[in-house]
């Protein structure tokens, strides 16, 4: 099952799942209220792993609090989140970089597919260079089957397992922890945070996996949290980890294939909750590329042409007064 990318106001979206004996409901990643983005939930282990970047690194530095940068993109240094997260203030190995105002643009859906106008995908510029690499978005969303690297900031998991009964019989359903015999495993939220890696495998990244969590529509790429036969690294997101990043290896390249948006959890699942068998979601930037493209390509405004302009305005108004004056 996979686990989640909680908030404090759990939003059911469009799309429902079943797993085995228990529906899914799907929640949004961030509540209306945002939240900041929690650490990748690891299966294995004491879950305190992956604070580092991997041996094969995909770009760990790159993902912050916020966002994930993507790059100086014509002369503009360019950071892109789930909209419901917003623009903001964004912490990079531990500095922090300022909005520069009126720079978040949201990405839209394409026209005439009966979708919302605004996708759950938001750009936005930051005020100065974080000396990180700039990053490649996939041009195909991963194939079924694949794997990918997810990065996350946030919430770390207590360091054992915890079981519960679910009785699925009554809506919502009623989860009893520690009741026997238990149908249900995962691991509860701590207080804390830790930005960790982890991985997965992509379970369906089909041409109609669109996904509404309350903030509009957006391709999807789905991921399933499995505790047992899972990757080497098998990770999910948990409560807020939006706005991480999606990573997957095209060959000898890292790409960013996603961003981080949203989980389906159980009926009735506890709060602050990961499970085997909850589904994870991260919006296809694939789908969207060329429009992130146009979006980033706008050049930043240099300081030699406007002071032509300026002096270009000052000369045409002399000009005027003074051939005003000779008449």
């Amino acid at each position: 099952m996979a686990a989640s990318i909680k908030t404090s106001h759990l939003q059911r979206i469009s799309r429902r799942y079943r797993s085995g004996l228990v529906a899914l409901s799907l929640t949004s990643a961030c509540a209306f209220l945002p939240v900041q983005v929690s650490g990748v939930v690891l299966a294995l282990g004491d879950g305190t792993g992956n604070t580092t970047a991997p041996p094969d690194d995909p770009g760990f530095s790159n993902v912050g609090d916020r966002g994930v940068y993507l790059g100086n993109i014509s002369g503009n240094h360019w950071v892109i989140t789930a909209s419901h997260v917003g623009a903001g203030s964004v912490t990079f190995d531990g500095i922090s970089y300022s909005l520069v105002p009126d720079s978040a643009e949201r990405v839209k859906n394409p026209t005439g597919m009966g979708l919302s106008e605004f996708t759950d995908l938001t750009l936005f510029r930051i005020d100065s260079d974080p000396s990180l690499p700039s990053l490649t978005i996939s041009t195909s969303a991963p194939a079924v089957g694949s794997t990918v690297t997810l990065i996350g900031d946030g919430l770390d998991r207590e360091t054992t397992q915890t079981t519960w009964k679910v009785d699925t019989t009554v809506t919502p359903f009623t989860w009893d922890e520690g009741g026997i015999p238990f149908n249900a495993t995962g691991y509860k939220s701590l207080g804390t945070r830790t930005k960790r890696w982890g991985t997965n495998t992509i379970i369906s990244p089909g041409a109609n996996d669109f996904v509404n969590a309350g903030f509009g529509d957006s391709k999807s790429i789905n991921l399933s949290f499995d505790l047992v036969g899972g990757t080497t690294d098998e990770a999910t997101v948990a409560n807020g980890d939006s706005g991480g990043g999606l990573f997957y290896k095209n060959g000898a390249n890292w790409e960013l294939a996603g961003i981080l948006q949203a989980t389906g959890t159980f009926s009735g699942q506890p709060s602050n909750t990961s499970v085997a068998g909850n589904l994870a979601f991260a919006g296809d930037l694939s789908f969207y590329r060329s429009q992130i493209e146009s979006i980033t390509a706008v050049p930043e405004p240099r300081s030699t042409t406007i002071i032509l302009a300026l002096s270009a305005l000052l000369w045409s108004r002399y000009r005027r007064v003074h051939s005003a004056d000779d008449t």
